[in-house]
């Protein structure tokens, strides 16, 4: 068996669920990083950056793996640009999750508590379209069983469609809370205010990546029907 066989064993999807899997334990860790930015937890925020440093470290490291092993000679039953589009965007969710847990590390930045609410409600509209495109993405395999027609693509198509419904809220979110912490601005410090326009910028960086995977997936439906 040659070292492409063993990666790809049955289905040339299996590294891409694999990566989905190690990059939803990324997302797995932001609400947890949330609610300890609110307590005021400094000391969890830096252990939870370690802990995602590590989760990103091993998603970072199957991306490099499924690149160097894809090559453009070898036989696809889809187009090989599909697959990567979606490993990218299934890398740079994995990516923005760490940023957010260094721009919470850099600087011990309270949250306003008038917008805690808020920052709450768009902290679990990401992760869910994150969470949503990802689980898309582990059915892959299913998804080729099926021809990528039948119920199994109706599926990812009902998936991107919906992502995209998240990501807009989200973003409608992302600009009320923008709203209220510029009347705040009398109050607030300077760095305060950029800080939290940081993490409020990426926060919705990942329903953004997230919309963008589910667009892939649809893609690689419609160029493989």
């Amino acid at each position: 068996m040659t070292i492409i066989d063993k990666i790809f064993r049955k289905s040339p999807f299996k590294p891409l669920v694999e990566h989905a899997q190690s990059v939803q334990e990324c997302v797995e860790l932001i609400d947890p990083v949330i609610q300890a930015w609110f307590a005021e937890q400094w000391d969890e925020i830096k252990k939870l950056r370690h802990l995602m440093s590590e989760k990103e470290k091993n998603a970072d490291e199957k991306k490099i793996q499924i690149r160097q092993l894809l090559p453009k000679s070898l036989f696809l039953p889809v187009p090989r640009g599909d697959l990567m589009r979606i490993l990218n965007n299934q890398d740079n969710i994995a990516d923005t999750a760490e940023d957010l847990c260094v721009l919470l590390t850099l600087r011990k930045t309270r949250v306003p508590d008038e917008l805690k609410n808020d920052v709450r409600t768009l902290s679990q509209k990401c992760t869910d379209v994150c969470e949503l495109v990802l689980q898309a993405s582990e059915e892959l395999d299913l998804l080729m069983e099926a021809s990528f027609s039948g119920p199994e693509a109706e599926k990812i198509i009902a998936i991107a469609d919906k992502a995209g419904k998240l990501e807009y809220e989200a973003d409608t979110i992302a600009q009320d809370i923008l709203q209220k912490l510029f009347t705040m601005e009398d109050r607030l410090d300077p760095v305060t205010i950029f800080l939290c326009l940081k993490i409020f910028e990426v926060l919705g960086m990942l329903a953004n990546h997230a919309e963008n995977c589910g667009d892939n997936l649809r893609h690689l439906l419609i160029c493989s029907s």
